[in-house]
C-alpha cells in the first residue's frame, strides 16, 4: 500500500509582516504568532471545525476554510470570529486582496474564483473559465489582477475589476499546480506536474 505524505501545514504571513499564523497540525487550532518576539500572541479553538487553509488580511482580518463548508472571518488580534460565509462548496483555497478586505475563494474542484466581501460576507464577483478544476491562485502586488492554474493544463491572468479574462497560456502538458508572479509583474513563474506532492 502506498503511503500518502501528509498535507503540508497552511500558514500565512500578516501583510506587513510582524505577525505568522497558521494551523495547528490537528487541523482544529490555529496560532499567532509574533514575529519579532518569536512567541505565541493567540490561540484559536473552534470547537469540532476542521481547518483546510488560511489567509491573513488587511485589518487584523483572518480567514479560515473549513470543512464544513464555510470560511470564518477572525480578527487576528483578539481571536474574535466576525462572521461566517456559508459555501455550496468546500472551500480549499483563500487569498485576502492587498489593499482591500476582499477575499479570493477557491472551492473544492472548482472551476470558478470567486471574491467576496470581507465586511459584508456577499460575493462581488466570480471569474469562471477553466475546463476542470483550479488548484493555485496569486495575486498580483496591486491586487488588480489574479492568476489562476488549472487541472486542464492551463494559466489564466484574470483583470479583478473589469472580470476580463486577459491572457490564457494553454496546452502546458500538465495539470499546473503553483503559480508565482514578480512584484513588478514582468515574470511568471509556473509549476506544473501530474502527481500533487
Amino acid at each position: 500500500m502506498k503511503r500518502r505524505r501528509p498535507w503540508p501545514t497552511p500558514i500565512c504571513w500578516s501583510p506587513v509582516g510582524l505577525e505568522i499564523a497558521f494551523i495547528a497540525e490537528d487541523r482544529r487550532s490555529i496560532a499567532v504568532i509574533d514575529s519579532l518576539r518569536k512567541r505565541q500572541r493567540i490561540k484559536i479553538a473552534a470547537g469540532n471545525a476542521t481547518f483546510l487553509s488560511i489567509a491573513c488580511g488587511d485589518n487584523d482580518l483572518l480567514a479560515t476554510a473549513c470543512e464544513d463548508h464555510s470560511v470564518w472571518l477572525w480578527n487576528r488580534k483578539t481571536g474574535t470570529l466576525l462572521r461566517e460565509i456559508s459555501m455550496e462548496q468546500i472551500p480549499l483555497r483563500i487569498a485576502f486582496r492587498l489593499g482591500s478586505q476582499d477575499l479570493l475563494i477557491v472551492g473544492e474542484q472548482s472551476r470558478r474564483s470567486e471574491i467576496w466581501s470581507g465586511l459584508t460576507s456577499e460575493r462581488r464577483l466570480v471569474l469562471d473559465g477553466h475546463k476542470s478544476w483550479i488548484n493555485c491562485q496569486s495575486f498580483t502586488n496591486d491586487g488588480r489582477r489574479l492568476i489562476t492554474g488549472s487541472e486542464d493544463q492551463t494559466v489564466k491572468i484574470w483583470d479583478v475589476e473589469s472580470e476580463e479574462e486577459l491572457l490564457s497560456i494553454n496546452d502546458l502538458g500538465e495539470p499546473v499546480r503553483q503559480v508565482a508572479i514578480d512584484r513588478n509583474f514582468r515574470r511568471l513563474a509556473i509549476s506544473v506536474g501530474s502527481d500533487p506532492y
